[in-house]
This record gives C-alpha cells, structure tokens and sequence, in this order.
C-alpha cells in the first residue's frame, strides 16, 4: 500500500510542478498504463527478478495497484460508477461471467491446453469480476444497512476496524 501511494503521490506531484494542463486526465492515464504494464509484467514476467522482486513485494504491487487504481476512478467518478452497476443487464452480465470464470478457473483441461487464457482469467478477469460482485452486492443492499441487527452491527465493526485487523494479520502471521 506505501509503494502504490507513493506512486500515486509521485505522479500527481510531478503533474503540479510540471504545470501540466489536464492533470486529473494525465494522472489517470499515467495510472491505467502503469496498472497495464503491472498485469503485463505479473503475466508473462512473475519472480523473474529474483530476490530483489521479493524484498521489494513487487508481486503484490502488479497485482494489486490495478485495484487501487480502479478504486481511485470509481471514487473519482462515482456517479458514473453508480449508474453503470444500477443497471439490471450489467449486474447480469457481471454475475454470470464472474461464474463463467469460476468454472473455467477450476477447468484442468482449461489450464493444460491455454495457460496463457488460464493467467488472464485468474489474473484479470476473475479478481475484477469478484470485485464488481461484491460492489453490486453490498450497493444493492445498501438500504438494509441501517437496520439495526446483530449482523449488521459485527459488520459494521468489521469494516471500522479493518486495518486493525489487516495489521495484525501481517504481523502476527
């Protein structure tokens, strides 16, 4: 996470001093390739680096920087994110190829004859499509979220204190 905010700091920073027009746009773009390039090295160039691509986490960095991306562009532009997981057709056609990869994920006959497919749809398809179904999911029953029952409420503190977990996970596992 400090590696992803510091590139994400470092990109925004040199757009302000750079005076560069269209910044948000820029940094966008910078972004998306930067995410792009990620899948593309944890694709094809997984732990080539040896001891230096585990010192420095790099294989957490390429898989997940793309999500922090996504989460910057959905927050960015929240009110077209909404209106595209409102509708019926997307929320389908989400939960459907999310199950479509499930099936072809645990496939061996998949895995064996396209491993390069077999990557794409672990890597890709299969993390951004659980993403959208859990984002579906819990903005679909966003309204139920303020009722006030023991689940809600152990869920509500769950997401307070996810951090707090998360650090004690890292550091006592």
């Amino acid at each position: 996470l400090f590696e992803m905010f510091f590139i994400y700091f470092t990109i925004a920073f040199l757009c302000h001093y750079l005076n560069i027009k269209q910044k948000s746009c820029i940094i966008d773009l910078i972004l998306i390739s930067i995410s792009i390039i990620g899948l593309v090295v944890l694709i094809f160039f997984r732990g080539i680096g040896g001891q230096l691509w585990s010192i420095l986490c790099l294989e957490n960095l390429t898989k997940y920087f793309q999500f922090f991306v996504f989460g910057i562009l959905c927050k960015k532009y929240l009110n077209k994110f909404v209106n595209i997981i409102n509708r019926e057709y997307f929320k389908g056609g989400v939960i459907l190829l999310f199950i479509g990869c499930l099936v072809l994920y645990f496939n061996d006959s998949f895995k064996m004859l396209y491993p390069l497919a077999y990557k794409g749809v672990h890597d890709i398809l299969i993390r951004y499509l659980g993403v959208l179904v859990v984002f579906i999911t819990f903005y679909h029953y966003r309204d139920n979220s303020d009722k006030k029952t023991i689940f809600n409420k152990y869920l509500l503190l769950i997401g307070q204190r996810t951090l707090d977990i998360y650090l004690l996970h890292h550091f006592l596992l």
